[in-house]
């Protein structure tokens, strides 16, 4: 009777559903106790995560699409005749990838050899629920967008939390601003246990993620007030892209040469008098670009100096002057020569 029932899958051994219809999008036939499957970005070769399961269901299959850097194309394809752990993914090293996570160690999936790398295994340290091997808790605890791995001691006598030592140039707001993401981290204390992923496509190429409603404990704004460029007025040439990553809100204000402005209306002064302006822009060329900075009709000059690429984002720091509470007007301004690209603007 057992046997039976699990050699019966049919087709859809394994399945790719559409998560708001459960429409299914396409299965992989198999055979055997297909217990659990896995779906991660591994290979940065195609969109989107890939996915594998237990039992003889094959090797790793695209859950997006099957042509390198293409945007659409077919699901379902096997790419890889064999495949990694069937257990959890952690975000651990310094790329977008996803690395596996299986009973008391860490690796990373080697795409172009189908094989794996030891990142992390200690002793002295035992993982839970028998062959599901799973840790007492997977999750983004202590800082950046890495997660930490908590394992119980051989012993039983301690927990022990585990946390990535390498670094990393990408720079988001930690995974535990989603709500999806800790909705993922209870579920590991209080049912069958699978790795959380945030609400949004956190991979290879991925765009900037949605910034969080961040408030502070008891209620309180944090201390800055920040404003989008998006959210301003600008025209001029001056345009709204999202084309280069790392900035945050829905995008960043890209200038022409001459003309291009961007103007932030009723900015809070606060208190006011003598204050700091805090602009975050990139600028991906070699040489410094002027333009002009207004404040509520007085105008300056105004130097931003280069950031390595336009994906990599800096702040400039300048002193003003503003009006008490709201009223202030600022004004960025190209002449003669393309600005930086900008992505908000902070006060104090």
């Amino acid at each position: 009777m057992e046997e039976t029932r699990l050699s019966n899958y049919g087709a859809n051994a394994a399945e790719f559903r559409d998560a708001r219809t459960g429409a299914l999008i396409f299965g992989i036939q198999g055979s055997g106790d297909i217990g659990r499957g896995l779906a991660l970005d591994v290979d940065p070769r195609y969109r989107g995560y890939e996915m594998w399961a237990s039992g003889n269901t094959g090797g790793m299959y695209t859950a997006q699409s099957s042509t390198p850097n293409a945007t659409l194309g077919p699901r379902g394809v096997q790419i890889s005749a064999t495949k990694p752990s069937i257990n959890f993914g952690v975000w651990w090293d310094g790329d977008l990838l996803r690395e596996l996570l299986d009973g008391t160690t860490i690796s990373k999936w080697n795409w172009l050899a189908g094989n794996t790398t030891t990142l992390l295994s200690d002793s002295g340290i035992s993982s839970n629920n028998g062959t599901k091997a799973t840790p007492c808790l997977s999750a983004d605890i202590l800082g950046d967008w890495r997660e930490e791995v908590i394992w119980r001691e051989t012993g039983n006598a301690a927990l022990r939390i585990y946390t990535t030592t390498i670094p990393t140039t990408t720079r988001i707001y930690t995974l535990m601003h989603d709500r999806q993401y800790r909705e993922g981290i209870a579920w590991q204390n209080t049912a069958y246990n699978q790795p959380p992923h945030p609400s949004f496509f956190l991979g290879n190429g991925m765009i900037a993620p949605p910034t969080p409603n961040i408030v502070l404990a008891g209620g309180q704004q944090p201390g800055s007030t920040t404003y989008q460029a998006e959210s301003a007025q600008f025209g001029g040439g001056a345009v709204f892209e999202s084309t280069n990553g790392g900035f945050t809100g829905t995008g960043y204000i890209n200038f022409s040469a001459n003309g291009g402005f961007l103007q932030f209306n009723n900015v809070d002064g606060g208190a006011s008098g003598a204050t700091t302006l805090r602009i975050r822009y990139a600028l991906g060329v070699t040489s410094s670009r002027t333009g002009q900075l207004t404040v509520n009709g007085v105008s300056r000059s105004i130097t931003f100096n280069p950031t390595g690429s336009w994906t990599t984002w800096a702040v400039l720091t300048v002193n003003v002057n503003l009006a008490p509470g709201g009223g202030n007007t600022i004004i960025f301004q190209s002449t003669g020569q393309d600005l930086a690209n900008i992505d908000q603007i902070q006060i104090p």
